[in-house]
């Protein structure tokens, strides 16, 4: 079963982006990540900005980001099987240590307004 993983990424001061969580989904080889303002909730959807695919190193993953970005800490993890899989909206049922239950990403255009 793929595993998943949510990381409060804390930013600098001065950073582009604010405090948020990640989610990564394991894809393959791959994590596909998405940016949440706050931890989401099960059950509920939450809007989600698509990131970056990451390395499968972040699904362990807690210290300093490369390029004084930030750091990152463990908020929840476990394991995932996908439900539905859209372009604006993802469905993921969780088995993790916090989260157990459906959760619904409506994905936004990361240029869009919050």
């Amino acid at each position: 079963m793929p595993r998943f993983a949510i990381l409060h990424h804390i930013t600098p001061v001065d950073a582009e982006k604010p405090d948020h969580y990640d989610l990564l989904l394991e894809d393959g080889d791959v994590l596909k990540t998405f940016t949440l303002e706050s931890f989401p909730s099960v059950d509920t959807s939450a809007k989600a900005v698509a990131d970056f695919d990451h390395r499968m190193i972040y699904l362990d993953y807690e210290g300093p980001i490369s390029g004084n970005r930030g750091e990152v800490t463990q908020a929840d993890s476990g394991t995932f099987s996908w439900i539905t899989r859209q372009a604006d909206q993802i469905t993921v049922q969780l088995q993790g240590k916090r989260l157990v239950g459906q959760l619904t990403l409506k994905i936004q255009d990361s240029s869009a307004d919050s």
